[in-house]
């Protein structure tokens, strides 16, 4: 995993995110959540981070591909 943190794969970012004011009150509750999971049981809340974020890494590739295609044929 750390592994991951320092490469050149293409991963989304937090400067990336925009949540919609419609959403932010579930936004900030699922944090509250996942911050009264990270106290009550570390191990698994870590793991199920850790499976999400490798579960999201094809994806992020595949959308940084489109944007270098649409980067490719401005130019």
């Amino acid at each position: 995993m750390a592994l991951l943190l320092i490469s050149s794969v293409a991963t989304y970012s937090w400067s990336s995110l925009r949540v919609r004011r419609s959403s932010r009150i579930f936004v900030i509750a699922g944090i509250g959540l996942l911050g009264a999971a990270l106290v009550t049981n570390p191990w698994i809340t870590l793991l199920v981070i850790s499976l999400v974020y490798l579960a999201m890494i094809p994806f992020s590739i595949a959308s940084y591909g489109r944007v270098k295609r649409r980067r490719a044929a401005r130019a």
